[in-house]
């Protein structure tokens, strides 16, 4: 079953291998249109029904298929719908191209104007329009040499000293430091056998962080030890890890790869602070982000080459799946690169391979924000945050830059330049105000509002 404007989120349980609609519209569901569109009783923009030719008409469709025929050469197909239809090409009815003008308004309604949310969605303080003064785009300071080789991940101690940044590199080394005095506070060495590709620091725990690298192994840290410390190494995928993540209770944490899984740990029962891993899930290809709800309850899932997202439910391992197409079907144009859950937990950001951030509402069908202009491709590595309201966004490009979108105005309200290689990574800090970037220039940049106040 589909809704009006996109497809209904699906509940696949593997046990019984089955598949039912959790959220389909009715006769009485109405979807907005983003921005100031307007819209008439049935969601249809007010500006497509003005500049789409005769659509009213009931003989404006079977015309522009004939004209179409008539204008692509196909005359013994035009013979043979006037036969059949009853109807006669008539060259003077139609502009030249109608059907292919509908065609573009179609797709430029299903790609700007983000109908498939529900009206409550826009009233979340996430699409209040922040003004750009608000934006960290002032370096406050550039921190040189933190590591010798490319800085591969730099995430926030979300607890603890709110100074720390957890810091990965292609030498194989983690480094805890500190922002404000540029200085190292402990280094963590000769874990790894390649890269370290990414790290997430524990929310509940200070000082423990989990690592994965290009080696197919992670392993919790312990940065509060005296000297950093391994807690516990695992070796559980057969490639490169790709993404780590913690749930927000820090009482599950997952493991992405291009082994095509994703795998799930838990405290093991038998121990009192090994972890075990639980669940492996298996996708069609590559894994390439993953995250948890704000609940810690679903693990949330990006495979490549895929329109779906996964959502999958951490105790019972049911799947929901996800239609990244706005107009509900199947065929694959983009792959998610990364996801990243909003302030409040309702919305994921979807950065692709084709130059396009998307926004979703958990809970409904279909993108409800489309941001364009960010550069990716294909093997593009792109990471993205909010700041703490949500109501602004950051995204990494492949030029090096990072673009900053309003989320309520669905504008770019600037760009972050400066860094001479690849931003492999960034974060934002709730506690701080700030926004740290990292690259393969060997640099992090700090970045600030213009003005102190504005944080």
């Amino acid at each position: 079953t589909q809704s009006t404007w996109g497809p209904a989120l699906y509940l696949i349980d593997h046990t019984m291998a089955a598949e039912s609609p959790l959220h389909q519209s009715d006769e009485n569901d109405t979807y907005p249109i983003s921005g100031n569109g307007m819209r008439n009783a049935t969601g249809v923009p007010k500006e497509f029904l003005e500049t789409t030719p005769m659509i009213g008409d009931s003989n404006f469709l079977p015309q522009a298929i004939l004209q179409y025929l008539y204008e692509q050469g196909m005359h013994e197909t035009l013979a043979s719908f006037e036969r059949e239809s009853g109807l006669q090409f008539d060259e003077a009815t139609l502009e030249r191209g109608a059907l292919t003008q509908m065609e573009r308004h179609y797709m430029a309604l299903t790609r700007d104007c983000a109908v498939l949310a529900k009206p409550d969605a826009l009233t979340d303080p996430i699409f209040e329009d922040v003004p750009a003064t608000r934006a960290c785009t002032r370096v406050a300071s550039v921190l040189d040499g933190v590591h010798p080789m490319n800085i591969t991940a730099a995430q926030f101690a979300l607890c603890g000293d709110a100074q720390t940044v957890y810091t990965a590199c292609a030498d194989r080394t983690v480094r805890a430091v500190d922002i404000g005095t540029a200085s190292t506070r402990g280094e963590a060495k000769g874990i790894f056998d390649s890269a370290v590709s990414c790290l997430a620091p524990s929310p509940v725990t200070p000082g423990l962080v989990l690592c994965g690298a290009m080696d197919a192994s992670a392993a919790l840290i312990d940065f509060a030890a005296e000297s950093p410390t391994v807690v516990q190494k695992f070796s559980r995928h057969t490639k490169a890890i790709t993404r780590v993540a913690w749930a927000p209770h820090g009482e599950l944490f997952a493991t992405a790869s291009y082994d095509h899984t994703a795998r799930l740990f838990r405290p093991d029962p038998a121990t009192e602070r090994e972890w075990a891993p639980s669940t492996i899930f298996d996708f069609a290809a590559n894994v390439e982000s993953l995250t948890f709800s704000s609940d810690g309850r679903t693990l949330i899932c990006a495979p490549r080459e895929d329109n779906f997202l996964y959502a999958i439910d951490v105790e019972t391992q049911q799947r929901s799946r996800l239609n990244m197409n706005a107009t509900g079907d199947t065929w694959v144009s983009f792959s998610a690169l990364d996801v990243t859950l909003a302030p409040g937990g309702r919305y994921l950001m979807v950065s692709t391979d084709k130059s396009r951030t998307l926004l979703f509402d958990l809970r409904r069908d279909g993108p409800v924000r489309t941001f364009h202009g960010v550069p990716n491709e294909g093997l593009s590595q792109p990471r993205s945050c909010f700041d703490a309201s949500g109501g602004l966004i950051y995204s990494t490009g492949q030029d090096w830059k990072v673009y900053v979108f309003s989320t309520g105005g669905e504008r770019q309200v600037g760009v972050l330049s400066g860094h001479k290689k690849t931003v492999r990574d960034l974060d934002y800090s709730a506690r701080l105000g700030v926004l740290v970037t990292a690259s393969y220039d060997k640099t992090m940049r700090v970045w600030g509002p213009e003005t102190p106040e504005s944080s």
